[in-house]
């Protein structure tokens, strides 16, 4: 199951966390890191080192951020060096992606790949011309989907 860092400046992260949990429910391998004013890129490098370590499965990490080119966004790159090919980053996390989380959390049920992910990100994020390409990644995981609504 890919695991997801929400990462953000200030408390963003985690209030994102926390919401999505009151609706959804507790979701597993998701964790909110920080960057607070009294603390540096190293910080929010350790944070998000010590959540990649918790995670069932360090091997498919998706990082939600809330600024490109900002800490959040710097330090998981630097922390992709090496996995580029299984892990992947997502800027511009904002409050209205709440129910974009959910759908991210289907997705890992049904074992979609990280590649997958970050492609279904991409597309929810950009135009609405893609939605071809959206049915092709959904229709290459039904029968994943199938399974987990019959659990």
């Amino acid at each position: 199951m890919v695991g997801i860092i929400i990462a953000s400046h200030g408390e963003f992260a985690t209030g994102i966390l926390q919401s999505g949990a009151m609706i959804f429910g507790e979701q597993e391998n998701v964790k909110a890191v920080t960057l607070m004013p009294s603390e540096g890129p190293d910080d929010v490098r350790a944070k998000m080192e010590e959540a990649i370590a918790s995670f069932d499965n360090q091997d498919e990490v998706l990082f939600l951020v809330d600024l490109w080119g900002r800490t959040p966004f710097n330090q998981a790159s630097s922390l992709m060096e090496g996995h580029e090919d299984t892990w992947a980053i997502v800027a511009g996390l904002n409050d209205e992606d709440l129910s974009w989380i959910e759908v991210i959390s289907c997705l890992r049920n049904a074992n979609v790949s990280i590649a997958d992910l970050k492609e279904m990100m991409s597309f929810l994020k950009g135009d609405r011309e893609v939605l071809s390409e959206r049915i092709d990644i959904l229709k290459a995981h039904q029968k994943n989907f199938r399974s987990i609504r019959k659990n």
